[in-house]
């Protein structure tokens, strides 16, 4: 695998050649994140999305409606066919025959807002903050300790089980806990920089509020 790279090196532009060797961690991280980004997207790009849990059909029945009615609360047709309300969705409530989330208000926003790019936009949308939370996780440890504990860190983190399902799913771990990791970068550089120190606290504290917005539980 060595020799391979080797006479692939060798083959590159001498200026190329150059920015490879210099830059062999970013590199590989620029590639690795595009397949990384392929896993956390897989359902969506293979077009096989399925509400597998109840929190994913929620998430998507109130998000949709923000988009189409622009309203929080909707309701099920069919109660229209029964004397009571029975059919609701998993984390809602009735309020005057109408369904009314429970959850974290955040989280159906910025899937709404993903509507804006097609059906499949609130899935993409999850995918990507999935791939931004793993990009400011290297950047956070690269900070606290060096390239290489960073990149294995990053490799593992981004590549465990849990990262990759949650990230082809409609769930709010994966934007709460992106939006928290990139308040934990923010906030890191306030003990490393002498300037500007305000920017970094205004930043971190807009990023750990969405992350609570999202998911306060």
């Amino acid at each position: 695998m060595l020799s391979i790279y080797k006479i692939n090196i060798k083959k590159l532009p001498s200026f190329l050649k150059r920015i490879v060797l210099k830059h062999k961690v970013e590199v590989f991280l620029f590639f690795y994140f595009i397949l990384i980004f392929i896993f956390y997207s897989w359902t969506t790009l293979t077009n096989s999305q399925s509400f597998i849990h109840v929190d994913d059909r929620e998430i998507w029945l109130v998000s949709h409606n923000i988009y189409k009615n622009h309203s929080l609360t909707y309701e099920e047709p069919l109660n229209k066919y029964l004397e009571h309300n029975v059919f609701n969705t998993f984390e809602t409530v009735f309020v005057d025959n109408k369904i009314v989330p429970r959850r974290a208000l955040g989280i159906y926003f910025l899937t709404a807002s993903g509507f804006l790019f097609g059906e499949n936009g609130p899935f993409f949308l999850i995918s990507i903050l999935g791939l931004t939370c793993s990009v400011f996780f290297y950047l956070l440890i690269k900070k606290l300790f060096d390239k290489k504990i960073a990149l294995l860190s990053t490799v593992l983190f981004s590549s465990s089980f849990p990262m990759i399902h949650w990230s082809n799913m409609l769930f709010n771990n994966i934007p709460a806990f992106s939006f928290y990791i990139i308040g934990l970068f923010f906030f890191s550089e306030i003990l490393i920089k002498k300037k500007n120190k305000i920017i970094f606290y205004l930043l971190s504290s807009i990023f750990f509020s969405l992350s609570i917005w999202v998911r306060y539980e």
